[in-house]
């Protein structure tokens, strides 16, 4: 049996796990913004009322879809 600890991670870059001071180094393009947010539990429908990701929120509206194993 293996457990699932719920947790988000990235396989890339990710700015929250960097020093506060190296943060003003990375400039989204023109028109973008960074949204950093921790992942409580309102905080993924938040970022899928800003990002409009048709994924992102078809799992959040789906009650039978657990959105930590299909996203993170």
């Amino acid at each position: 049996m293996r457990s699932w600890p719920g947790r988000l991670t990235t396989r890339g870059l990710a700015l929250q796990s960097l020093p506060r001071p190296l943060r003003p180094a990375f400039i989204p393009e023109e028109g973008n913004c960074f949204v950093l947010g921790d992942w409580s539990a309102c905080q993924p429908h938040i970022l899928a009322a800003f990002s409009g990701d048709p994924e992102l929120l078809a799992v959040l509206q789906d009650p039978a879809r657990d959105f930590y194993v299909e996203l993170g």
